[in-house]
Formats: C-alpha cells, sequence, structure tokens
C-alpha cells in the first residue's frame, strides 16, 4: 500500500509540474500575441484618430464611391465617434453605458491591452481608456488592471477561464483614480434633498410633500456607470468585512456586514471581470468588425451633465441611433475599410502564434493523458485490502 501511495504522490506532482509548464505557455502566447499585434493597433490608432490617412496597401479591396463622392470628399478627420459606437455595440459592455456616460466617451480615443509592468505574475493584464482633452476630467489615460497569484496551484490552473485569467488564482484589482472636474462626477447624480426624503417616505408608506424649487438644495447619490469600472470595490469592501470581524462590532451585532460586504465584493468583481474580458478578448482585437454591426452614434446636443436633477433610479442603456455605415461619408469609409484591413493583419499573426503555441500544448496534453493512464494502471492492479 506505501508503495501505492508513492506512485500516486509522484504522477500528481508530474501533473502538477504539467500544468505550471501549460500555464507558462499560455502567458507567453499572449505576450507573443500582444507584442505581434501592436504595431497594427498603434497603426489603428493614427487611422482612426485622423493623424495619418491610409495608404494604397491598407485600401487594397476598396470599392470606391460615386464620382459625386470622389469629387467631393469633405474635410472629416478621422472615424468620428469610433470607440463610443464599438463599446455600445459590443452586448457585454454596453449594458453598463448609460446615457450620461455617451458625453464623457466621445472623447475616448483608444483602447489598449498590455500586461502590468509592475508585476510579473502570470494571467494579469491591464486595460487602458486614451481619452483626448474633456469637460470630465484631467487624465488623459485612465486604467485598470487584474493581477493573479504567483504561486498557481493545479486546482487553480484547472478552473475555467474568466476574463482570460483563472478566478481562483485571483488576487486583486486595482486601478487608476479618477480626477473628475467640479460638478462633473458621471458616478454620482444630483438630485434634491427634500425630493429624496419624500421619495424614501413614500416607500415606507408615509406621504410627503410636494417638491418645491429650492426647498432643501442638492445632495449627491451614487448611481450606475461604466466610469464606476474605476470607483474603490475591493479594497473599501474588505475594510468593511475587517471592521464586521471586530468584537466591538459584534457586540454591536454589526457582523451581518461582513456577509453583505463579501457579496457586493464578489458581484462587483464578477462585474469588473466581465467587462475586461469583454474589452480583452472582443472590443480590442475585433473593433472594426464590432463598429460595422450595429447602428452607430449620432453627437447629442446639449449634453446630458447639464443642469437639472436626474431623479430617475433605474438605469437606461444607451440607444443606438438610426444610421449606418453605408451613409458615412467617403473618406470615412475609407478610414474603416483601411481599419478593417490592419484587424485582418493582426488577426492572422495571431493565428500563427497561437499554431505553433498548439503544438506544444498537445505535446502536454499527451504527458498528462499518459500520467492518467499510469495512475489508472496503478489503481486497478493495487492489492485489496485485508
Amino acid at each position: 500500500m506505501e508503495a501505492l501511495v508513492r506512485q500516486l504522490k509522484d504522477v500528481d506532482e508530474k501533473l502538477a509540474e504539467l500544468e505550471e509548464r501549460a500555464a507558462v505557455l499560455k502567458n507567453n502566447l499572449e505576450v507573443k500575441k500582444a507584442e505581434k499585434c501592436k504595431p497594427f493597433y498603434a497603426r489603428r490608432f493614427e487611422i482612426i484618430s485622423g493623424k495619418s490617412k491610409p495608404n494604397d496597401s491598407e485600401l487594397e479591396g476598396f470599392a470606391d464611391g460615386s464620382p459625386e463622392e470622389a469629387g467631393n470628399e469633405g474635410t472629416y478627420t478621422g472615424i468620428p465617434y469610433f470607440w463610443l459606437t464599438v463599446l455600445r455595440n459590443q452586448d457585454t459592455v454596453s449594458e453598463h453605458i448609460s446615457k450620461r456616460d455617451e458625453d464623457a466617451l466621445q472623447y475616448l480615443e483608444d483602447i489598449r491591452c498590455c500586461k502590468p509592468s509592475d508585476t510579473k505574475a502570470l494571467g494579469g493584464f491591464r486595460v487602458e481608456f486614451h481619452f483626448s482633452s474633456n469637460p470630465y476630467f484631467s487624465q488623459k489615460v485612465l486604467w485598470k488592471q487584474i493581477c493573479v497569484a504567483d504561486n498557481l496551484s493545479p486546482q487553480g490552473m484547472q478552473a475555467a477561464d474568466i476574463a482570460g485569467i483563472d478566478p481562483r488564482v485571483h488576487r486583486e484589482d486595482t486601478h487608476c483614480t479618477v480626477n473628475w472636474k467640479d460638478g462633473m462626477n458621471l458616478t454620482f447624480r444630483a438630485v434634491d434633498k427634500k425630493k429624496d426624503k419624500d421619495a424614501k417616505k413614500a416607500k415606507k408608506g408615509k406621504k410627503g410633500n410636494p417638491l418645491t424649487s429650492g426647498s432643501d438644495g442638492v445632495k449627491l447619490k451614487p448611481c450606475a456607470s461604466f466610469f464606476s469600472l474605476f470607483t474603490p470595490t475591493m479594497e473599501a469592501l474588505q475594510n468593511e468585512m475587517d471592521f464586521a470581524e471586530d468584537p466591538t462590532a459584534a457586540r454591536l451585532g454589526l457582523t451581518a456586514l461582513r456577509e453583505k460586504a463579501q457579496a457586493r465584493a464578489e458581484k462587483t468583481a464578477a462585474i469588473h471581470f466581465e467587462i475586461l474580458g469583454a474589452l480583452r478578448q472582443e472590443v480590442i482585437p475585433k473593433a472594426a468588425s464590432i463598429f460595422s454591426t450595429g447602428s452607430l452614434h449620432e453627437p447629442v446636443t446639449g449634453g446630458s451633465h447639464e443642469a437639472g436633477y436626474d431623479d430617475d433610479d433605474e438605469f437606461e442603456v444607451v440607444s443606438a441611433a438610426e444610421q449606418s455605415v453605408d451613409t458615412l461619408p467617403l473618406p470615412v469609409r475609407k478610414r474603416l475599410h483601411a481599419v478593417q484591413t490592419l484587424q485582418s493583419r493582426a488577426a492572422a499573426e495571431c493565428m500563427t502564434c497561437a499554431a505553433d503555441a498548439f503544438r506544444d500544448l498537445c505535446a502536454l496534453d499527451t504527458e498528462r493523458q499518459q500520467l492518467f493512464d499510469k495512475r489508472t494502471a496503478a489503481l486497478s492492479t493495487s492489492p485489496p485490502e485485508k
């Protein structure tokens, strides 16, 4: 029996080693793909932003417009509202974009994904949002990143991927702090204090007074927003849980805070994982295709950030404008064709990288199966217990 235990332990150790080798291969593949795609994405940014015009190679296969269009191309810069349109056309991300977010996202110039510079952990990634100057916040770049534990366990390695990494080895997510300009924070909304108080009374069955102008001033309430991605989540909720475990909190009957904070932390983390995963795996590599799959954005006149109270608690998802790719001006259609060409070239490079990694992973699968067979054979030939 001791010999069998040693044999099974040896098999498990070798399986764990294979899982670690597979994790390294997958991580190296992601790094290699990112490097291969970098020049194509950089060129895409130049064309979308209007910093550069498409060349003949990028326009190969483009169907010219009518003679009238060819003679009157106008003065168009880049592809207007490209990234806002992409985000709104991607199902997972669009669920978290409100009408109030639209104005700020009009200034989005690029979305990039890279490996965090401050960690060597496998599987971590960082998503960056590059903006032009805007009336909402002072930074040009907003970012959020996911890091994972350095010690990857075999059990964690075998779990299903979420957002491209293993949730069982998830360590933390970090983000920048948005420097909102005065009165422009989209994660809060202004409500009339008196009206909010009356609304709470109504929910309890009490009668409140009607809203009168300038009754009790204004207060801010948190509201759903895409930019909640950059608000404190796990760290703040962990502080809540630490407080709830304090003996003083227990005497005060506040231990339930920990359960609520834990549930809120898990829900928030799941949402952020989902958004970041969609950005990494869908939005960034397939932006041109997603741009063309739905209706295009038309600018909102006036802006939703102007004075007035938003007293509706219901989250309102952005709606598509009635416009299609075919209605775009000829210069914009040319740029879109060039961006699609670059996307195809980047995808081809990724396929080449994946083919090389696939052979190595298949070899690991063969070794893994041999170990499984060895373990099965050992168990089937073990002597019966006396």
